[in-house]
């Protein structure tokens, strides 16, 4: 947070830290995992589990930040499990995207990075 005593500009530095586990997890009732992250761009390692065990499948959207959808997939689950690889699109700029879940009612969102 700035205080409300700063008026722009003002500019600050902060360091770059690795993360020491190289993929993210959501958790809450269900979990979702992916690797890597930060990525290249190019394979993306997907696990969500704790799934209802009556959901077949999922739809994984990639969007940019400014919520143009780049990519959509549709993934099989079974018995509370989805697992599964995933090709980006070629040619993503690095950035900063949006990994989308959503299967059945629930949605997972989190942050992915290409560098």
């Amino acid at each position: 947070a700035i205080p409300a005593e700063l008026s722009a500009p003002f500019f600050f530095t902060t360091s770059l830290q690795r993360m020491a586990q190289p993929y993210i997890t959501a958790s809450g009732n269900n979990a979702l995992t992916f690797w890597p992250n930060p990525n290249r761009g190019e394979q993306l390692e997907l696990k969500l589990d704790q799934l209802d065990v009556s959901i077949s499948g999922a739809t994984v959207a990639v969007f940019d930040l400014f919520g143009k959808q780049i990519a959509e997939y549709n993934l099989p689950a079974s018995n509370g499990l989805l697992s599964s690889s995933l090709n980006l699109p070629e040619g993503l700029a690095q950035g900063q995207y949006i990994l989308m879940v959503t299967a059945g009612e629930q949605q997972f969102k989190q942050r992915l990075i290409i560098q």
